[in-house]
């Protein structure tokens, strides 16, 4: 064990390994389970808590992290940051009145505030086979899973006709004014792409979504030089 931790670090739990052709890591959990998962999904999530929090006072002790490192897992292991993230998409999901925002906090806190944390997912993100358990061992792939998701709803939150009104291009000649409007972000986001693509003479066919359709890179490559050559 001391010839692990000398080699590979303090947490010798984790391994390095490959998925998918990516640089990934396999983690063990306290109870025996193995997680695996990719550096540049941690890298991607660590900077997002990183911007979005910043400014949280009560968060300044622990941000910003490190996102080349298992920090990530750590910060979210008490709910807080996931408490003020679930604010962020609708004020007062969680009543900050009723959360234990003392420096230190027990056990028996902790699982107060990752309840409270995980009941105010509940219509916003799934959450299927994630419990308060998932954040107090650190698992690295649930509380990714979360992330991801909250990070999608926030960055799709101020691609609005309000915040951006120059979105008014997208709309369809014989597109009634009321239905336009109710577009949601992903759908205007989808007509954006396909705006440029059509702008840039593609031949490729229009995307329907931001799965699957964009996954191969080909379709933002064009949009990407057609905005700047």
């Amino acid at each position: 064990m001391f010839a692990a931790i000398q080699k590979d670090g303090v947490n010798a739990a984790v391994k390095n390994t490959e998925y998918a052709g990516k640089a990934a890591l396999m983690t063990e959990t306290a109870s025996g389970g193995q997680s695996l998962y990719l550096e540049e999904e941690r890298s991607i999530c660590a900077r997002f808590v990183n911007k979005k929090c910043k400014d949280i006072q009560i968060l300044a002790d622990r941000l910003p992290m490190d996102p080349n490192n298992e920090d990530l897992f750590t910060v979210m292991s008490d709910g807080m940051v996931l408490i003020h993230l679930l604010n962020m998409i609708e004020a007062d999901t969680i009543d900050m009145r009723v959360v234990c925002t003392k420096p230190n906090p027990n056990i028996y806190q902790i699982r107060e505030n990752l309840n409270k944390a995980l009941g105010g997912c509940k219509g916003h993100i799934k959450t299927v086979g994630i419990n308060v358990s998932s954040f107090l061992e650190k698992t690295p792939k649930y509380i990714l899973a979360v992330l991801v998701q909250i990070n999608r709803i926030l960055a799709l939150a101020s691609f609005t006709l309000k915040d951006c009104a120059e979105l008014i291009a997208l709309q369809f000649e014989d597109e009634d004014d009321a239905d336009f409007a109710k577009l949601t972000p992903e759908q205007l986001l989808v007509r954006w792409i396909n705006y440029h693509l059509k702008k840039a003479g593609q031949p490729m066919e229009p995307i329907k979504n931001l799965g699957k359709d964009i996954k191969d890179s080909k379709a933002m490559l064009y949009v990407l030089n057609q905005l700047d050559k």
